[in-house]
């Protein structure tokens, strides 16, 4: 049985793998799940310093999100998987119809796809101002 190491990013993508990780955090929301109006879950450290919150680049996540749509709809599904669902690849794999190798090859590939068509973007943006 071959094991496949998901987090395992390239070295060449760890750039879009940091915005990829904006963008997921952006999707998912902002949820207030520790916050509790009982008692019953009432936390004793409420009133301590809290680290400060990470801000999201709003901006790059909507762009990445319009990039999405021209991603082929197996890398995008992959790439979602990998980002934003996180849940048991072994479901992802039936429901793509692919092996874990094929998934994780799925995800690196969409990674690319997307690098790629956010330069391409940015050359046609600069391209077009000129």
């Amino acid at each position: 049985m071959n094991f496949v190491d998901f987090s395992h990013v390239p070295s060449n993508q760890t750039e879009i793998h940091d915005r990829l990780e904006n963008w997921a955090k952006w999707c998912r929301g902002s949820g207030s799940r520790n916050v509790h109006p009982m008692f019953r879950q009432y936390r004793d450290n409420y009133w301590e310093a809290q680290p400060a919150p990470t801000y999201l680049n709003t901006l790059d996540a909507t762009e990445i999100q319009k990039t999405m749509a021209h991603i082929p709809e197996r890398n995008r599904l992959a790439v979602q998987w990998c980002y934003i669902a996180k849940s048991n690849p072994t479901r992802m794999c039936m429901a793509l119809g692919v092996s874990k190798q094929g998934l994780f090859d799925l995800v690196t590939d969409g990674r690319t796809m997307v690098k790629n068509r956010l330069t391409v973007r940015k050359d046609m943006c600069i391209n077009a101002a000129t």
